[in-house]
């Protein structure tokens, strides 16, 4: 009876100590993706593990502006002193 109890507490145990270690991968988004371990860069900061995408570039359409009337000048239409 006393080796099951300590058999369960050592089990317990281990599964709680190991739940802290133990990080899974968040699914792949694609195909042109690849896993970016955690990393720091030289100010300090940590970056966490990531998917990079690693494609081709997409290409952003370009809007094109429309071409504004350029009226005269219609000058002061005021009074005049």
């Amino acid at each position: 009876m006393f080796n099951f109890i300590k058999k369960i507490i050592l089990a317990l145990t281990l599964l709680l100590f190991s739940c802290e270690y133990i990080m899974a991968r968040p699914p792949k988004p694609g195909p042109n993706f690849i896993w970016v371990e955690k990393y720091t860069t030289p100010l300090g900061i940590t970056i966490p593990a990531h998917w990079k995408y690693k494609g081709k570039k997409k290409h952003k359409r370009r809007i094109h502006k429309r071409k504004r009337k350029i009226y005269p000048p219609q000058g002061f239409r005021g009074k005049h002193k």
